[in-house]
């Protein structure tokens, strides 16, 4: 069993982001400006003269698909927190100039010529500062944006791409200015971006559209050049006969030399890099060689493949799929990998898509020039809306690769929504690749919210030493190839491995091992494509249409909206009620003979300020953390249920939603998580909610680490100290003389690795149907545990369960409620399920 990668994820007895600060000025002047008036006559200013804007507010919609809440979260890491204000703001007041134009006046370029610590050469090399960032300069920025100049990202002068038409620019900077969800974007300054990918390597793969996506990326971090290298780009891999064996493996055919990745260097040890891989075979080609491009464990490669293969080809479906197989069986070993939607086209065609090239001179014959996508619209909030269900679905490509991906486990750049409208936004003579300022720029603000959220959640992991990054800038090279560290802690448990079973590996192998071996990679085989089936299935599930696209608060006023957003100047924690307009739920058959049918509800919700209770809700049910659960208990009711760590009460509250006569335990230890668990659960019949935590047997608890309220993580007492209760399953069920646990839910931060220690009482499993958990590897240190996988996947070893997974849920599925006409179930030394078909 894989260890997942930490998404975000439904919280419970731990967390895994830090709760942030808020940049208050910044929230209330962007609130005040998105709710005036249209100002006619107002100016866009840009590098070469002010010009008035022409055109109406059209439904030019430009964005980054993020949920109400992370703009939220965008604003406020935008604003330099507390801790760093201060310094921030003694930085040197801000120079306009280009590297270029301080290299003539023979002053220092970029932060490496004073190593960005102001101590001139020579003194030490930890990362730079975040220059510019202090809460002046980005007031000052903002001012201007809402004045009339265009945003810094989408700021004229990137002199490596296409330049866009001023009357599109124009209307698109108003729009942005007009819709609230744009406000991060108003003050993104190249600091942010920089301070997210400082001392790694952040590489751009794919065709042409990753390749301008990196030209704009170099533009709008010029002034991080590393000393002396505006401008300038070098190899990414500098040993000459290293570049040679790198171009022969990623060569797309026999005698063709393949397009070696370039770099450029910037301060702090940081690389930005691009590599050309236009297919699904040449990028298969490129991960299975990217600790030969130098990726060191804590750098970022974003990709795509997608313009480059057609429909009718019938071979992108395969390709991506061995991308997400090949992701799955090496997360482990792999940087960060993120997937970027492939961008609409804008052909004159019915979805805007090229046609096949056999088949594009007569399909074109006649049409000139790019034109909006048919019978779509984009909506403030970011959703499209209208009658064209292709589009609205990302088109073949992204409905081919995203599910496939996203139960991989792997980030995806979400881009599709925002470029749909930007017909006017492409390069002269052709509709697929994209001028400046334009949608490059608004990617480029889509990347750094996902960085920022990935970063905050714990799946970034860290980058290279500041000294080390440096010296490898020096020679233009990345330090630490990706897997070194990995591969020394292998080679130690491998040499003690051998070292305890050298009698048994000179021995030959007997048939019956061979034959172990055999069916634990045909289980591990099978439950990847369930993985995948499951994910299909329930993102067709009836239940999946109830995702509420806003929150209405009671009372629906301004006010109330700002007090549950700011929260931080309230002395003690509030409490705001929240109508939910669309969530899952089941009806009773309207016929009357008792079937339950899938639904959507209005329910009301209660949400404390200054907490992350609004991103647990949304991970619960606008993102369906639990939707497999609506596939796998189809048919399936489940009489009795066990929510442990259930937080606010959000997954207990889905549960009672979709199965009304359910039985839910509910164990909750944080004593305010426990008041906030009563308020939600309070109109639910059978609810049996108990303040204490899940364990292996009973024992007292005490809390060791908070992580915000979803962050809270619980340890034994020491012997005679007093605590908090925990029980087992077991002690749970007897407690209110259930039978036996239908389903599972376990969410506790790490001390998974208690409940199913060694010793434990396990007994509870094998009657139970379903295990859904999520597997915390990087809380195991504070149970003085390395990893608490192995702990889990022994539990299950032998039983008649196969495993899949949805999103950060790990699932255990029973061989009685797997759909009999698909899977077939075997036992062996691991439980297997036989896909057959």
């Amino acid at each position: 069993m894989r260890t997942p990668v930490r998404h975000k994820g439904a919280s419970t007895q731990g967390g895994r982001r830090r709760q942030v600060l808020f940049a208050l000025p910044l929230l209330i002047v962007a609130f005040w400006w998105t709710h005036q008036p249209s100002r006619p006559g107002t100016k866009v200013v840009d590098s070469r003269a002010a010009k008035p804007v022409h055109g109406t507010k059209e439904a030019l919609q430009t964005a980054t698909k993020q949920t109400e809440h992370a703009e939220v979260l965008d604003l406020q890491q935008a604003g330099a927190d507390a801790g760093a204000a201060d310094a921030a703001a003694r930085q040197p007041p801000h120079d306009s100039r280009t590297n270029a134009e301080k290299a003539a006046a023979h002053e220092p370029q970029g932060l490496d010529a004073e190593d960005g610590s102001g101590k001139g050469p020579g003194a030490s090399a930890a990362l730079p500062q975040q220059p510019h960032c202090s809460e002046e300069r980005r007031a000052e920025t903002l001012e201007g944006v809402l004045g009339g100049e265009l945003p810094p990202v989408m700021s004229w002068g990137c002199n490596l791409l296409p330049q866009c038409d001023e009357r599109f620019v124009a209307q698109t900077a108003e729009y942005l200015r007009a819709t609230p969800r744009f406000a991060s974007l108003l003050s993104l300054l190249p600091c942010d971006l920089w301070a997210l990918i400082r001392g790694r390597t952040l590489w751009l793969a794919g065709d042409s559209q990753s390749q301008r996506f990196y030209a704009q990326l170099r533009c709008f971090l010029a002034d991080y050049a590393a000393e002396g290298q505006a401008g300038k780009e070098v190899p990414a891999v500098k040993d000459e006969q290293q570049r040679k064996s790198l171009s022969e493996a990623l060569a797309t055919e026999a005698g063709a030399a393949a397009v070696l990745p370039s770099c450029t260097l910037l301060a702090g040890g940081t690389r930005l890099c691009l590599s050309r891989a236009d297919t699904g075979e040449h990028m298969l080609r490129h991960l299975h060689h990217l600790k030969g491009l130098g990726l060191a464990a804590g750098d970022i490669w974003e990709f795509n493949v997608g313009l480059r293969h057609h429909q009718e080809e019938g071979e992108y479906g395969r390709l991506v799929a061995q991308l997400a197989d090949y992701y799955s069986q090496h997360r482990q070993q792999l940087p960060t990998l993120i997937w970027r939607d492939t961008p609409p086209q804008h052909f004159d065609t019915q979805n805007g898509e090229a046609p096949h090239p056999a088949e594009a001179a007569e399909a074109l014959e006649g049409h000139s020039g790019c034109r909006p996508i048919r019978d779509v619209e984009l909506q403030p909030d970011g959703s499209l809306a209208g009658d064209n269900a292709y589009v609205q679905g990302g088109g073949w490509r992204n409905q081919a690769a995203t599910p496939l991906l996203e139960a991989a486990g792997m980030p995806i750049h979400h881009i599709w929504n925002d470029t749909v409208p930007l017909h006017g936004g492409h390069a002269a003579g052709e509709c697929s690749d994209f001028c400046s300022p334009g949608a490059y720029g608004l990617h480029t603000w889509s990347l750094w919210s996902l960085l920022a959220e990935l970063q905050r959640e714990g799946r970034l992991p860290p980058p290279v030493a500041a000294d080390d990054a440096a010296a490898a800038n020096a020679d233009g090279q990345q330090p630490n190839p990706l897997g070194s560290q990995r591969d020394a802690v292998a080679a130690a448990a491998a040499a003690e491995a051998a070292a305890g079973t050298a009698a048994a590996v000179a021995a030959p192998r007997t048939a019956q091992a061979a034959g172990n071996d055999r069916a634990i990679n045909l289980a591990a085989k099978a439950n990847r494509l369930l993985s995948r089936r499951m994910t299909w299935r329930s993102a067709a599930s009836p239940y999946f249409r109830c995702k509420p696209d806003s929150l209405q608060l009671t009372p629906l006023t301004d006010g109330s909206l700002e007090h549950l957003l700011r929260g931080i100047a309230e002395p003690e924690p509030q409490v705001v009620w929240v109508n939910v307009t669309s969530v899952p739920c089941s009806r009773l058959d309207p016929e009357g003979d008792g079937t339950l049918l899938p639904g959507c509800c209005s329910q009301p919700f209660s949400f404390r300020v200054n907490s992350t209770d609004i991103l647990v809700f949304q991970q619960i049910f606008r993102h369906h953390y639990l939707r497999a659960l609506y596939v796998l208990m189809k048919g399936h009711e489940p009489r009795y249920i066990l929510d442990a760590g259930a937080n606010a009460g959000f997954s207990t509250a889905l549960f009672k939603l979709l199965w009304p006569n359910t039985t839910v335990v509910s164990l909750e230890p944080d004593p305010s998580n426990f008041a906030a668990l009563q308020r939600n659960t309070a109109e639910f019949e059978g609810v049996h909610r108990v303040r204490a935590g899940l364990w292996g047997r009973r024992a007292n608890i005490t809390q060791v680490f908070d992580d915000g309220d979803w962050g809270k993580i619980f340890r034994e007492s020491a012997p005679g100290q007093p605590g908090l209760p925990a029980l087992s399953v077991a002690d749970v069920a007897a407690e209110y003389g259930i039978p036996a646990f239908d389903y599972v839910k376990i969410d506790i931060e790490g001390a998974e690795g208690m409940v199913f220690a060694p010793g434990a009482d396990v007994s509870w499993i094998q009657d139970t149907k379903l295990v859904s958990l999520e597997v915390h590897d990087s809380f195991a240190k504070h149970f003085g545990l390395k990893a608490v996988t192995g702990r889990v996947d022994a539990a299950f070893s032998g039983l008649n369960f196969s495993m899949s997974s949805d999103n950060e849920h790990i699932y255990y599925i029973h061989a009685d409620i797997l759909p009999p006409s698909r899977i077939t179930t075997r036992t062996s030394t691991t439980a297997a399920a036989r896909w057959q078909g």
